[in-house]
């Protein structure tokens, strides 16, 4: 439908759980995930970098994230990826490394990094070797896997493209949260009934939607955001279709 708004696009991920008065809801989130690789859950959350409209009108080239805190000093990242990238697999490494190092301040030692939690949600397939819908990657002894180097490093994959077939291997707050999220916008009322019933926090998170939604500023945020998104990819796919008619013509002219 025309009038569909993807919950995944940035903008409104971070409308729905970056706000401090929704951080109930990216609780509620991250704790799914966590629970799912059975990792320690959280219980309070400060938001590093909450919703701000202002990040969304001036810079369109960054690629939005989700920072928290929990009360332990831990960091928690959470980016969207809905467009496949070469190299994304360093690109997050790069990232978790950037904010594992920037905690310390010059005069710091060691013992205070804290854990640094990257979960990733990307609408392409990364992990190929797995059809899992949710890995979780630690440092593990290649020979010994019951040794654990260090608890600081996780990196959480949700590939979108694998939820269908791997939800039966889901705990129930994941697979609600996605369902959810999946769902949202596509006026299919009775499978979202179940899935609003499920989880007093989901019910909140499709109001927020609602409430977006019906923003006429929001909904103009969207849309200039997506037109701008269409554009660069666009001109991406144009630049790579001139080097391969350009290659092919100097191939013919060597020839």
């Amino acid at each position: 439908m025309n009038d569909y708004i993807n919950p995944f696009k940035d903008v409104v991920f971070k409308y729905i759980f970056g706000r401090d008065e929704t951080k109930d809801l990216l609780i509620s989130f991250i704790n799914a995930v966590l629970q799912d690789a059975e990792m320690e859950q959280v219980t309070e959350i400060e938001i590093l970098n909450p919703f701000n409209i202002q990040e969304f009108t001036e810079d369109k080239f960054s690629i939005l994230d989700l920072k928290a805190r929990d009360v332990n000093g831990e960091i928690i990242n959470i980016e969207v990826q809905l467009t496949e990238q070469n190299g994304y697999k360093h690109r997050t490494l790069y990232y978790w490394a950037k904010l594992y190092s920037g905690q310390l301040k010059q005069s710091e030692n060691y013992f205070e990094l804290k854990p640094v939690i990257c979960i990733n949600i990307l609408d392409f397939n990364l992990i190929k070797e797995l059809n899992n819908f949710h890995t979780c990657f630690l440092p593990y002894e290649y020979k010994n896997k019951n040794i654990l180097l260090t608890g600081h490093f996780q990196l959480h994959f949700l590939e979108i493209t694998k939820f269908r077939e791997s939800v039966k291997d889901l705990n129930d707050d994941l697979k609600f949260w996605f369902k959810y999220l999946t769902l949202e916008g596509l006026e299919k009322e009775d499978e979202m009934k179940g899935v609003l019933d499920s989880k007093p926090e989901i019910f909140i998170a499709h109001e927020e939607y609602k409430k977006f939604t019906n923003n006429d500023k929001m909904r103009d945020l969207y849309e200039a955001r997506l037109k701008w998104q269409r554009d660069h990819s666009t001109l991406i796919q144009q630049a790579k279709m001139e080097g391969l008619e350009k290659g092919k013509l100097e191939g013919k002219l060597e020839g």
